[in-house]
């Protein structure tokens, strides 16, 4: 029973952590999927950590709260440190600052302005700074960081068992040493659960980003445009709001294989697809799809009709004016684009898609290079 009672709270802090880690996993792993097609990489990426940030301070107040208890008070201590440490190791030190500051303000706010609160606030804010010094240092290695960031907090126990600002840290060598190791042996198991967590979590995202996205062109696939456009149709007809489907391809494309190889034709493929994504009024591309062969398709919610043909005509025109260069041969492109705007009298996706086809085809019969509605 003495036993227990010892290592009950060295258990519950251990499963605390990995638990908060696994949830930050999860969220990794969601938010990318949920994201990734609406966001350049550059607001994914600080989509994530904003996200990650406000976790990480929701468990910062947590542990503070659960340190209060007398016999969680050690414990609960180093887990706020690495609360601060991991996060910083494995995404971004921006993660750990929105912590520290969101953290701190609370802890100012809950328990005042004491020496202990500002004591504690400085020492996390310090930590912080080891660890993008140790980052540095260690050239990005996340072992080595590990291992600069233990040693770099030496100073930190020392500091707080010399000074005992808070009354518990009663200085002596013993009882400093085995809270510091403590602060290791759990830094560590966490670490290799963080690592291990972190691989399965880019495991998942790489499979799903492949079952949606086309192997060549790397746009989203067909697969990936039926299960948008279904979801995007039935959010137009339940909120009311405008949805404009635009289907196109390349004129005389069997032209362009015949002529050159269909080698050219994938590099066409390819070239195409980067100049949409480049494309700000296409939200960076994450709203285009290859449905097949030469086929292609936009999605444009939340415009009216009039601003999605002004956006299409200047993706006709960014396609046609864009020099494609095979292997020292200039190569005409252009393209010819049908659009459809949701109606409430459409009752299914067939409906839209069939009308945005038929568009697609007038502008071929009246002469291709143009956008038709």
């Amino acid at each position: 029973m003495l036993v227990f009672e010892i290592i009950e709270p060295y258990i519950t802090g251990i499963t605390s952590i990995l638990g908060i880690f696994f949830i930050q996993a999860v969220w990794l792993s969601v938010s990318r999927v949920i994201a990734e097609n609406r966001l350049s990489d550059k607001q994914l990426l600080y989509f994530m950590e904003i996200g990650s940030g406000l976790l990480m301070t929701m468990s910062s107040i947590y542990l503070t709260l659960m340190s209060a208890v007398d016999h969680y008070y050690y414990l609960y201590g180093n887990l706020r440190l690495i609360i601060i440490l991991i996060p910083a190791i494995f995404i971004s030190a921006r993660v750990s600052m929105i912590s520290v500051v969101l953290s701190g303000i609370f802890r100012l706010f809950y328990f005042g302005i004491t020496p202990v609160t500002i004591m504690y606030v400085l020492v996390f804010v310090v930590f912080l700074m080891m660890i993008i010094i140790a980052k540095k240092l260690s050239n990005g290695n996340n072992l080595r960081t590990l291992i600069f960031s233990f040693l770099a907090a030496i100073p930190i126990w020392i500091f707080i068992y010399s000074s005992n600002l808070d009354g518990t840290h009663i200085f002596a060598f013993n009882y400093m040493l085995e809270d510091y190791l403590n602060f290791i042996v759990i830094g560590s198991i966490t670490y290799l659960s963080a690592t291990y967590l972190y691989h399965l979590n880019t495991i998942f995202f790489k499979t799903v980003t492949d079952s949606l996205t086309d192997e060549l062109t790397k746009a989203r696939n067909f697969k990936d445009f039926n299960l948008t456009y279904l979801a995007e149709f039935e959010e137009a007809k339940a909120q009311g709001e405008p949805l404009n489907l635009a289907l196109f391809d390349i004129d005389h494309f069997k032209t362009v294989n015949d002529t050159y190889g269909h080698l050219a034709g994938n590099y066409v493929l390819v070239e195409l697809t980067d100049v949409l994504r480049r494309m700000e009024s296409l939200n960076y591309g994450n709203v285009l799809f290859r449905t097949g062969g030469e086929e292609f398709a936009l999605l444009l919610q939340g415009r009216s009709s009039t601003e999605s043909m002004e956006i299409l005509e200047e993706v006709r025109e960014n396609v046609e004016k864009h020099f494609f260069y095979y292997e020292s041969k200039q190569i005409n492109i252009t393209i010819s684009i049908g659009l459809a705007t949701y109606l409430v009298t459409d009752s299914d996706v067939k409906e839209l898609y069939v009308r945005a086809d038929e568009a697609l085809y007038r502008s071929k019969e009246n002469g291709r290079n143009r956008v038709s509605q």
